[in-house]
């Protein structure tokens, strides 16, 4: 059971991932595109300590 979660939990999170890169990459503002790809790095930095936690 534990592993379908995990594998549910991963497929979820890259969805995720990969509509802020699609964002930031249709982005035209400097700024937002500063701001998206922060918010992809800290989500990556919390799914890695979730993985090596969980």
């Amino acid at each position: 059971m534990d592993n379908a979660i995990k594998d549910h939990w991963n497929s979820s999170v890259k969805k995720k991932l990969n509509s802020h890169i699609a964002l930031v990459m249709h982005s035209c503002d400097h700024t937002e595109k500063e701001s998206y790809l922060r918010q992809i790095v800290d989500m990556n930095t919390i799914i890695r300590f979730c993985i090596q936690a969980g």
